[in-house]
């Protein structure tokens, strides 16, 4: 659905809850100090493979911070793949926002459209990535039928490494 061309994308940006790890509902406080982590399933071997070719970089609506982030991350080994962390403590602005995503490309210093963003939110992930001039691929949980725009969409992620290699 929504087929791009990511050949001359430089850079992956993933969502961090249900994207990259599991979100539990219910679960308070910060994730590193959750009793229970894991990555969503072929986290691991999909960074590995897209590491090879792609900087790689985690965004995140999350109320944290960047080290309580490369905690969880290195709970469950995916830490060693990720560049830099990006969430609102950092670039000031909230994750929903096209803000959010200029603010992303200012710091990467790309341009828009050698940025793709991965995410498992149409809303705040894949549209306001889109609207800032990023690609953008739906890690579509549920129904993949969109009647707002037309976007690569996914259900696993292991479906990246065809897409992006």
């Amino acid at each position: 659905m929504g087929n791009q061309d990511f050949r001359n994308c430089k850079a992956i940006v993933f969502d961090w809850g249900d994207t990259l790890m599991v979100d539990f509902p219910g679960k308070p406080g910060p994730m590193k100090d959750w009793d229970e982590v894991q990555a969503v399933d072929g986290a691991h071997e999909v960074l590995r493979t897209l590491s090879e070719n792609y900087l790689i970089y985690l965004a995140t609506g999350a109320d944290t911070t960047p080290d309580n982030i490369e905690t969880a991350m290195k709970r469950v080994g995916l830490s060693s793949f990720i560049s830099r962390y990006f969430c609102h403590q950092v670039l000031g602005e909230h994750k929903s926002s096209v803000k959010f995503y200029h603010a992303i490309i200012r710091e990467l210093d790309l341009a828009p459209a050698e940025i793709v963003m991965i995410g498992d939110s149409l809303d705040k992930d894949i549209l306001p990535a889109k609207k800032a001039g990023m690609r953008g691929i739906w890690l579509a949980q549920g129904s993949m039928e969109s009647a707002e725009c037309k976007v690569t969409s996914i259900r696993t992620l292991e479906e990246l490494v065809s897409i992006l290699n």
